[in-house]
């Protein structure tokens, strides 16, 4: 865990357990409201998302000690949820790969994902970003219906976009 962020990594464990998923905990670092797409970065990420391609980077806040730069882009034909977990509230999203960014003026790992509802609702990006304040969003690989199943089993109160 990152932070030493316990709602982040126990549902982190869940999702590989029971979904059979691996997830990225990544931050909101920027976002398009006119396109619909957040960037997500971080300096951890799954080395074994992507059979290991990942490259060894310096920590982006420090330039000290190392980051992994993991290669997500298998992820462009998939289905993504973006998780957000505050206590027993989660919001659940859906969203498609749109790019994975290599910029060095961010933690390493970057995602740039499309988010999407039902609605094609142009005030979308914002709305999410308002429902989802802090950092450690957790993005996945996994039918967003298991998804909200999943957290609605274990007795979350699921929000979704």
């Amino acid at each position: 865990s990152c932070e030493g962020e316990l709602n982040s990594v126990l549902c982190m464990a869940l999702l590989k357990r029971l979904l059979r998923c691996q997830s990225f905990m990544a931050n909101l670092t920027d976002f398009d409201r006119m396109k619909n797409t957040v960037l997500f970065s971080h300096c951890t990420a799954p080395i074994n998302v992507n059979n290991d391609l990942y490259d060894i980077l310096s920590h982006f806040e420090s330039g000290k000690g190392v980051a992994l730069d993991v290669n997500m882009e298998h992820w462009q034909d998939d289905q993504l949820c973006v998780i957000k977990v505050k206590g027993r509230d989660v919001v659940v999203c859906k969203a498609t790969l749109v790019q994975q960014l290599h910029s060095h003026c961010r933690c390493r790992t970057q995602i740039e994902l499309r988010v999407q509802d039902s609605n094609a609702d142009a005030t979308l990006t914002q709305r999410f970003i308002e429902s989802t304040l802090g950092n450690h969003h957790l993005i996945c690989a996994a039918p967003h219906e298991e998804v909200v199943q999943m957290f609605k089993v274990l007795g979350f109160r699921v929000t979704l976009f």
